[in-house]
């Protein structure tokens, strides 16, 4: 979910905050997209009020692979979200001049719960001994130091 929120005008009468104003999704080619087992990507659609777990690579060590990680990343793009943005608050200014009609910026946020679980860091989660500190260690390279050469 993406957030507006403004900053009230200097010149304004209203002590008031104003609430910040939700945006729609971008587009259909934001969001978030997993890997299927047969290799294909694919956006996860989550309906509203609805929460997703998502397995990660820790959950497949411990089960020794009963439980599958899910590869995922997330695409966003800035110039369509400030498209959206601002169809959002010219609508809200139009509908409520009082309040909306003065404000001329404000920030937008991505608002997003991610819950990690994980084990002690010296707890062992592989079959070979490797501990989680040890797995995260070799994790973080694959995805920072590899990545960047």
């Amino acid at each position: 979910m993406y957030l507006f929120h403004p900053t009230p005008p200097t010149s304004s009468s209203s002590s008031a905050p104003l609430d910040p104003l939700i945006i729609p999704s971008p587009s259909r080619s934001t969001g978030l997209f997993i890997k299927t087992r047969a290799g294909k990507v694919v956006q996860a659609t989550i309906p509203e009020n609805c929460v997703a777990l998502q397995t990660g690579e820790t959950v497949e060590l411990l089960t020794s692979r009963r439980l599958a990680a899910t590869p995922h990343f997330v695409n966003a793009t800035a110039a369509t979200l400030g498209r959206k943005a601002l169809e959002v608050i010219e609508r809200r200014k139009e509908e409520e001049p009082e309040t909306w009609g003065k404000v001329e910026s404000g920030t937008v946020s991505r608002e997003t719960l991610a819950v990690f679980l994980q084990p002690n860091h010296d707890e062992v989660v592989a079959e070979d001994g490797e501990t989680f500190g040890q797995f995260s260690t070799r994790v973080f390279k694959r995805h920072y130091e590899e990545a960047s050469k």
